[in-house]
């Protein structure tokens, strides 16, 4: 199979850690470029990854031979650069979040439809074990009905660098947000009945905020709710999921602990009298067992396979315009709903 002649634009903690450490490793792909403002990044990525460095984005563009660009740049830089990129025939994965808003999102999308290059954006918690896991509790008849999925992501820091400053698109709402909401609504679909949401600052030491509230309703009844908190010393579970017969939560990096109800629940008749029997609130013991789904290498997806088979086959993306501008959509909804 054909190798991709990829390049990474931006070397700062996810271009240079993630992307090039990831790209450079793949059997599928040749990291044969990067690019970054800071000459010293550049230095150490050639003697790092044997590979071209450019400081200008547009020389970076013109690199012979190039297939595709990781652009893992400040969030307000995202749309110029992508549609630059797919001019140039090139196609893109595209760091989160999409874009600053839901309209330079949708001119992405149009400009990959012109130009038909592929774009996808790059949302590792969908392709972890953790979503994998989700989605085969869901499907357990013995937990009965998943009715409210919970996300908390919190911790205590004093965010100070340009994800901290709103002019540069920063905020947890596009930081963190981008990452929980793109996991639920795939989880949860976006029949919306109900939501509301709520962003605050607390501990940043930017104008952006680092606490975001999300809960929404659909029209199936499923709750999905979203708590993000860097002021927070409290530790909630990562993940939490109430089904009618059992509950979900995970465990680190573990799997998820799974409590169920043991055995069929014996029959019991509504009363319909005012006078509660022997001045007793209503009881059920009910036994329960606990068990835990683990995580194994198996549930992991690899991204850069399927971006290398969308190209390469015409392989469906694993993570789709459409679904991230869903993201979009919400994000946008939120920002309205904080003005």
């Amino acid at each position: 199979m054909a190798k991709l002649n990829i390049a990474v634009v931006g070397l700062g903690r996810i271009g240079w850690n993630q992307h090039c450490q990831a790209l450079h490793a793949h059997k599928q792909f040749n990291l044969v470029a990067v690019c970054d403002p800071v000459a010293e990044r550049c230095v150490e990525a050639e003697a790092t990854f044997q590979c071209a460095s450019y400081q200008d984005y547009k020389q970076t563009l013109k690199h012979p031979g190039l297939d595709a660009v990781v652009i893992a740049t400040p969030t307000h830089l995202h749309k110029s650069q992508t549609v630059e990129a797919m001019k140039n025939g090139l196609h893109v994965i595209l760091e989160k979040p999409m874009t600053l808003d839901v309209k330079e999102a949708r001119a992405i999308i149009r400009a990959s439809e012109k130009y038909k290059r592929v774009i996808t954006v790059y949302q590792p918690h969908r392709l972890s074990p953790a979503y994998t896991a989700v989605q085969k509790l869901l499907k357990r008849r013995d937990l009965g009905k998943a009715y409210h999925i919970k996300l908390n992501w919190h911790r205590y820091v004093r965010r100070n660098d340009w994800q901290s400053m709103k002019k540069y698109g920063g905020g947890m709402l596009g930081n963190y947000g981008a990452h929980t909401i793109d996991f639920l609504l795939n989880i949860t679909g976006t029949d919306f009945e109900q939501v509301f949401s709520s962003m605050n600052r607390v501990a940043s030491i930017g104008d952006a905020e680092d606490v975001v509230d999300l809960v929404y309703k659909t029209k199936q009844g499923m709750i999905g709710q979203i708590s993000i908190n860097q002021g927070s010393l409290a530790n909630p579970p990562r993940m939490e999921i109430y089904f009618t017969k059992g509950y979900a939560c995970e465990d680190s990096d573990k799997g998820f602990q799974v409590t169920s109800i043991k055995g069929k629940l014996p029959p019991k008749k509504l009363v319909k009298s005012l006078a509660s029997e022997g001045r007793k609130y209503p009881n059920d013991k009910v036994q329960t067992k606990t068990e835990l789904l683990k995580y194994t290498p198996e549930m992991q997806r690899d991204f850069y396979k399927n971006f290398h088979q969308a190209v390469t086959k015409g392989k469906e993306l694993f993570i789709k315009p459409e679904e991230t501008l869903a993201v979009m959509q919400m994000m946008d909804r939120i920002r309205k709903q904080a003005d």
